[in-house]
């Protein structure tokens, strides 16, 4: 019998341990503010000079110059097959998974940060409790940025428009951008 109220008690020590827990959880998901259009379109601007203009000399190396000019503009109207045929090159292949590969092991790597969420101190998070990426969600947002460009980059801008600064992106693969919680005040 004596034993008995101490099982208790230990039982409603180890359960107002884990209320205590879960509620300090819950205040600090919400305390993290999620970033803004321009946060967002600068940190792009940032990524776009530093992994994708390295990147392109790179391969414009690796296909004597050719990369820069695979797109070359003409003044006849091309067919819908040769315009496919002109995007479908194996240059703009290669850079296209290239980059994807390249931004996806950022986001595992740094915990959600590119070098330009870096330096504009934003990551990517787990849209559940602001933990870390996972790979199958990081290949899904990079693979929706494709959708988030239609039409006329709409789910782009949508983040300027929603109270939570989603994009479509975002929406699509259960991520947020947010301030990153190492330098808020």
């Amino acid at each position: 019998l004596n034993k008995e109220p101490n099982m208790n008690e230990e039982n409603q020590q180890e359960t107002t341990e884990a209320i205590v827990e879960t509620t300090e959880q819950v205040e600090e998901v919400k305390s993290y503010t999620p970033a803004g259009f321009w946060k967002r379109f600068w940190a792009s601007v940032a990524d776009t000079i530093i992994l994708n203009l390295p990147l392109g000399i790179i391969l414009s190396l690796i296909f004597h110059g050719e990369w820069f000019h695979s797109g070359e503009a003409t003044t006849q109207v091309m067919g819908p097959q040769e315009a496919l045929n002109n995007i479908l090159t194996t240059e703009n292949v290669l850079s296209t998974v290239l980059l994807a590969v390249i931004v996806i092991a950022f986001w595992l790597k740094w915990s959600g940060m590119t070098p330009g969420k870096g330096l504009l101190k934003i990551r990517v998070v787990n849209d559940v409790d602001n933990g870390p990426l996972t790979t199958k969600q990081s290949a899904i947002r990079y693979a929706s940025y494709f959708l988030s460009t239609l039409p006329l980059l709409a789910g782009f801008f949508m983040v300027a428009f929603r109270k939570d600064k989603k994009a479509l992106h975002d929406l699509i693969a259960g991520t947020k951008v947010i301030y990153d919680p190492e330098v808020e005040d």
